[in-house]
């Protein structure tokens, strides 16, 4: 058996983001996933692999729904609908079976007034 054999995988290698733009336009911060209103999206960068192994897939698994990939990238997880905060997980796997996780908490506030970003007045002159 190969001890210490799992990969190297870092939090800052795992980002989110509201995936609709019209919505980050109105909270002015792509890092609130609104409940019933802003899409998830997920990107990663690769793990690194020891003991001579490559990494032969990622899970990404949020709310409860698991995506395969077979490398880095991103994913899409479509409208959020918990009213809770989630933990967004990217499992790197060898070919082995060794694997690491890592894990990013995702902000899923409700809608509300106070999300969005500051509106500047303009006074116009009368004419």
């Amino acid at each position: 058996m190969i001890t210490n054999a799992n990969s190297t995988f870092t939090v800052s290698q795992l980002s989110y983001r509201d995936t609709k733009q019209n919505t980050v336009a109105i909270t002015n911060n792509d890092q609130l996933i609104v409940r019933n209103q802003l899409a998830l999206g997920g990107s990663f960068t690769a793990a690194t692999a020891r003991k001579s192994a490559s990494i032969s897939r990622y899970q990404i698994i949020f709310n409860g729904n698991t995506q395969d990939k077979a490398s880095v990238g991103s994913c899409d997880f479509g409208i959020v609908g918990s009213s809770s905060n989630l933990e967004l997980q990217v499992k790197a796997i060898d070919p082995r079976g060794n694997s690491t996780t890592v894990s990013n908490s995702v902000q899923i506030p409700e809608w509300s007034s106070q999300l969005f970003a500051p509106v500047t007045e303009e006074v116009l002159p009368i004419k």
